[in-house]
């Protein structure tokens, strides 16, 4: 979103834009020099006693180290509110313990917001609940939307299953809007853009970092690897692999014994900014680096990798879209549903036995890219200019 937001501004400098970032979002968006709102900010167009009594109870369990707790006793105090609006108590109560805050869709919260900001066009990405209710809502006002796709939108993806899709759907690779046609979906709205969030790849200032990465951790002349891990829902074929933290600590294993064999090289350790906190912190090792990913910028680390390492994370594809080669190991539970080998950008790690050899092959080789079919070059203004041209609607 931000780097849509800059593009915006770019293209028509006098342009207005509402940043709502959620949860883990708003430290992103203030480090960004941006002024953004949140559910603290909005409760008060739901019915804010009410929220403030039920969001309270509800942060038990719910809580995260880079989301305030106001602001997370506000989001599960208004999207309970709206729960029992759209459920009543009893219903609430039931999807709640069924399903806890996955069961949200703060329809009624989004449809006061967007009556409160009265926008021309309502942007969001393909992310549930909260952007879903949102751009529902603008639907409901008549309001023109568009939607940032930053996934692959596969067979089972919830998205495909949405009754109503925004008037512009925005994605990052051909194969993501012919999974989307295929899925029911009129050609028409869906537009080949790349993904924003891959456009610093592109800046130079970046692959300075990247070197100034390098020599920051003493590792000039060495070849590093990237292992960028996340949570495993969906177990593989034959149920060979848990969801949750194990199979990617596994993965962290064989790098770090691999590492602690071969002097010539080193890994940095970098699980997705949401999930970071649920994997098991290792003692320190040389030739290791263990990322904060929402501290430490993505870019200069991918861009100082001489190979990628990756399940379903979408590192994989920024890391091909730069040239940076990648590894997926194809026998995780993220790519039993979605393997960037048969999409063609990566070379695959058929099992966890296989990996360090694969590894030493990748060390000991000239690096060869399977390169992600993107647009050329940054996404955003291209984005802007359909935001831009909904508008005009």
């Amino acid at each position: 979103m931000l780097p849509v937001v800059r593009a915006l501004r770019a293209i028509r400098p006098n342009v207005h834009v509402d940043l709502i970032a959620l949860t883990t979002a708003k430290s992103a968006a203030a480090a960004a020099g941006e002024r953004s709102l949140a559910f603290c900010d909005l409760m008060h167009l739901a019915d804010e006693p009410f929220a403030k009594e039920w969001g309270e109870r509800l942060t038990v369990g719910n809580t995260h180290p880079a989301v305030d707790p106001a602001e997370t006793a506000a989001y599960m105090g208004v999207n309970y509110w709206d729960l029992t609006r759209q459920h009543g108590a009893d219903g609430a109560r039931v999807l709640y313990a069924r399903e806890g805050r996955y069961g949200f869709y703060p329809i009624h919260f989004f449809r006061r917001v967007v009556a409160c900001l009265s926008p021309d066009v309502v942007v969001a990405t393909n992310s549930p609940r909260s952007e879903h209710a949102a751009l529902d809502a603008a639907m409901d006002a008549g309001i023109p939307t568009l939607s940032m796709i930053d996934l692959f939108a596969m067979a089972g993806d919830p998205y495909l299953r949405r009754a109503r899709h925004a008037d512009r759907v925005t994605v990052m690779l051909p194969q993501v809007r012919d999974n989307l046609v295929t899925a029911g979906m009129e050609a028409s709205r869906i537009v080949v853009t790349g993904n924003p969030a891959f456009d610093s790849l592109f800046d130079p200032a970046q692959r300075q970092a990247a070197m100034e990465l390098r020599r920051s951790l003493g590792w000039d002349g060495l070849k590093i690897f990237l292992w960028a891990g996340i949570i495993e829902r969906l177990p593989s074929e034959g149920g060979a692999v848990a969801p949750g933290t194990a199979f990617g600590e596994a993965v962290e294993a064989v790098l770090r014994r691999w590492c602690a064999r071969r002097p010539d090289v080193a890994a940095i350790v970098r699980y997705h900014p949401n999930e970071a906190h649920h994997f098991a912190a290792q003692p320190p090792q040389e030739r290791v680096h263990l990322s904060r990913p929402l501290r430490d910028p993505l870019h200069p680390q991918i861009l100082s990798a001489r190979t990628v390492l990756v399940t379903g994370s979408t590192v994989g594809v920024e890391a091909a879209s730069a040239g940076v080669p990648v590894l997926s190991l194809e026998s995780s539970g993220s790519n039993s549903v979605m393997s960037y080998e048969k999409l063609g950008i990566s070379r695959g790690v058929p099992s966890l036995e296989a990996l360090e050899a694969c590894l030493d092959e990748a060390a000991d080789s000239t690096p060869s890219v399977k390169s992600a079919e993107t647009q050329p070059g940054p996404a955003s203004p291209r984005i802007a200019q359909e935001i831009i041209a909904l508008a005009g609607r």
